[in-house]
């Protein structure tokens, strides 16, 4: 596990979803993929009030990537102490980021700045 993650908590409001330690973070996410293949996801790093974030886009049927949600990071000295995700591409236009992204060596690749937002 990386040790980035050491003692991580992740939750998705308004879900009651909860994952407290890095083995249920890698849990959540290795489940995730079950059902979406990471080499069809894109992100892109964003801030979210004042805390760095990486936005989240999937690739649809059509082969676009479109907007699925924001995963704002919680440091903790030099650790990523807490994860709140938020699945909704509703919030996307707050950040100034793109409903559809194009995908570039599985990253987003888009012009935008950082967002404190």
């Amino acid at each position: 596990m990386p040790a980035r993650l050491n003692r991580v908590t992740l939750t998705a409001p308004p879900r009651r979803l909860r994952c407290d330690g890095p083995a249920e973070v890698v849990e959540f996410f290795s489940a995730l993929a079950a059902d979406r293949r990471f080499d069809r996801i894109g992100v892109l790093a964003t801030r979210a009030n004042n805390q760095p974030a990486i936005a989240d886009y999937f690739e649809d049927s059509s082969g676009k990537l479109v907007a699925h949600g924001v995963m704002v990071l919680t440091i903790g000295g030099d650790r990523i102490a807490a994860i709140t995700g938020f699945d909704d591409d509703r919030v996307f236009p707050y950040f100034g980021l793109p409903r559809v992204a194009v995908l570039e060596h599985r990253n987003v690749r888009y012009a935008v700045g950082h967002h404190d937002r």
